[in-house]
């Protein structure tokens, strides 16, 4: 078994962890001192931080899983994205405040069997398109 991969060829939570924080402190969304307090959270709670690399991550392939997932964020984002990382107050509000844009754009992905990749955006918003095979969910402060 290579380092960082599990037996099924994923990435483990060591690195999944390790990769959620590097890509939250490159991602500067969080004030220093705001960031240090976020990440011990996350580190007490043992899991990572909510990016958007770290969602793109966890989120498999077109097929059955991919419907499982979409399924469960259909009904409580903010309760889905909990299970499996910490989440900021201001990230659970965005998720709330999201909910039903993100159920449209959820929708289409199924329906239409797409990938899905989440972006971070610089400006306040939420915006989908379908790029190819993929729906790319882009979400802002």
């Amino acid at each position: 078994m290579s380092k960082g991969k599990n037996s099924s060829g994923g990435t483990d939570r060591r690195a999944f962890i390790d990769s959620a924080a590097k890509a939250a402190l490159a991602a500067g969304c969080f004030a220093s001192v705001g960031m240090r307090q976020a990440l011990a959270q996350a580190k007490l709670a043992g899991k990572p931080l909510l990016t958007a690399q770290t969602v793109t991550a966890l989120l498999p392939p077109p097929g059955p899983q991919l419907q499982q997932h979409i399924a469960e964020m259909k009904v409580n984002l903010v309760a889905y994205l909990q299970k499996y990382f910490y989440l900021t107050d201001a990230q659970a509000r965005k998720g709330q405040a999201v909910q039903v844009q993100l159920n449209e754009a959820l929708d289409k992905a199924a329906q239409q069997n797409l990938a899905i990749q989440v972006e971070p955006m610089a400006l306040k918003g939420f915006q989908y398109a379908v790029v190819g095979q993929t729906l790319v969910i882009k979400i802002g402060p």
